[in-house]
């Protein structure tokens, strides 16, 4: 596969269709099979009401590929560096697969957690990798996307180390990561895309905002 790390994108539609209809099946076992065990069920939110599972599932599942395939493809071209060796997409493809499975195993929530941990880190190395090996200095929505991947590293240390500690670490990693990590990624990559996704039919303004994008320091 010439660029292997597309394959991120699908899983990324995959983790939001079961996030977004975690409810159903919810609903669905309410009504009718109540009389089922949580061991029997653990393939399924335990509770009437699963917002817990529904975020852990829109973020880890959904967000993360999405991200990540993201990162993989636009930063290399950005920059000019190289991309992610194939076979350390595949230990990320991997990364993603365990915190994908280990999701569905709610007894071991502490490599759920690790594996989520671990997936973030391999994205803010990998990205801080090319802001080293770039040959300008990154511009400004480039900094701002690589700190909102290191607050989404930091806050899911925190999320991981929340299970030894008090449950005001667990928070605090949360608002890194969703009002920390989330704004600047988008706002570090919007800044750069929206006028060339929106003026698609007016190349002269593409191209004066793509020129301006990269001398914002």
């Amino acid at each position: 596969m010439e660029e292997p790390y597309r394959i991120f994108f699908p899983l990324g539609i995959l983790g939001a269709l079961i996030g977004s209809g975690i409810w159903l099946p919810t609903w669905v076992i309410q009504q009718n099979f109540s009389f089922l065990t949580p061991q029997i069920l653990f393939f399924l939110p335990r509770n009437n009401f699963p917002v817990q599972e529904h975020i852990l599932i829109l973020f880890n599942l959904f967000l993360s590929p999405v991200i990540a395939g993201f990162t993989l493809t636009a930063i290399p071209r950005f920059t000019g560096t190289l991309p992610m060796k194939p076979a350390l997409v595949g230990l990320l493809f991997s990364t993603y697969l365990s915190l994908f499975a280990f999701f569905f195993l709610y007894d071991y929530p502490i490599f759920f957690y690790l594996f989520s941990f671990l997936f973030f880190f391999s994205l803010f190395f990998f990205v801080a990798q090319r802001y080293r090996k770039a040959s300008f200095q990154f511009p400004g929505y480039l900094k701002v996307f690589l700190f909102g991947l290191f607050l989404g590293a930091i806050g899911s240390f925190f999320i991981l180390i929340s299970l030894f500690l008090k449950n005001e670490t667990f928070f605090a990693g949360k608002y890194l990561i969703f009002y920390g990590m989330l704004p600047l990624v988008i706002i570090g990559m919007g800044s750069k895309l929206i006028i060339p996704l929106t003026q698609i039919q007016n190349p002269q303004v593409r191209g004066a905002w793509m020129q301006r994008a990269e001398s914002i320091p």
